[in-house]
């Protein structure tokens, strides 16, 4: 969304875009579910399409110059990366939703980044998709599809092969279920030095040095209780040719013609 703040910027401006327009408008108590994520709402009506649609068009009549595009279905909706899909029995089923214009754009395996970034891109994917299809059938079809694209950028199959069994035999519920994050109490319990730099292909090298002589830090008395036994390592991305390259300052010189 361009600059870092924007999407606290939209989260505010929706927010209060929700509490003086969105609970004030007329038909409000169709709405059985409204959620919203940044600038994305998904909600569940309960009424016709004609009131829906007078609904959707008072919404668009407000002082924040907000102007709302929708699409609504009584069979699929898509939300986000998710399509949700009602079959003839009124359960809904969720699945991964790509737009038109999407392409497979994947980290490619021959990128300047660490050899744990490649392992971890297809368990990660693997797992994304585990936890958006709601059952068997459809995961199968999606990894089918991520398996062609991982290959289509240079991964090893190898790899690709263990990111798709960690998937398949993960509990969907666990992967739903959030994880709770630790209080800064919690880690403060765990002294442990990070050490961050930028990712090169001199990283085996660096590693190899600070085990070979983080030892002579701990041997110091006044250094020792502050440190752990070995720091943990955390690569930043290296520069890649956006970020050096840049728009041109140079102006050229203005002609003056004489006729």
């Amino acid at each position: 969304m361009g600059a870092t703040c924007a999407p606290s910027y939209t989260n505010l401006f929706l927010g209060l875009w929700e509490r003086e327009v969105v609970q004030n408008t007329e038909g409000i108590d169709a709405v059985v579910s409204w959620s919203r994520y940044i600038d994305d709402v998904l909600f569940i009506w309960q009424g016709s399409e004609v009131s829906l649609d007078s609904f959707l068009n008072r919404l668009n009549d407000n002082h924040l110059n907000i102007n709302l595009t929708w699409k609504y279905s009584k069979e699929k909706v898509e939300f986000l990366d998710v399509a949700l899909v009602k079959d003839g029995r009124g359960f809904i089923s969720t699945d991964v939703f790509r737009k038109s214009t999407a392409t497979n754009a994947l980290l490619h395996a021959t990128s300047s980044h660490h050899p744990q970034t490649f392992r971890s891109v297809p368990i990660s994917q693997f797992l994304r998709i585990r936890r958006i299809c709601s059952d068997d059938h459809t995961f199968e079809q999606q990894a089918m599809t991520l398996k062609r694209n991982l290959q289509q950028r240079g991964y090893n199959r190898k790899v690709i092969r263990a990111g798709y069994r960690r998937a398949k035999f993960a509990s969907r519920g666990a992967l739903l279920a959030q994880s709770r994050h630790k209080t800064p109490m919690e880690r403060k319990d765990n002294p442990s030095v990070r050490f961050i730099t930028s990712f090169n292909s001199e990283w085996k090298e660096i590693s190899g040095t600070l085990r070979k002589y983080w030892p002579v830090l701990l041997a110091d008395e006044d250094v020792a209780p502050y440190i752990s036994n070995y720091p943990s390592v955390t690569w930043r991305r290296s520069r890649n040719l956006k970020d050096m390259l840049t728009k041109s300052h140079y102006v050229a010189p203005q002609r003056t013609f004489f006729y």
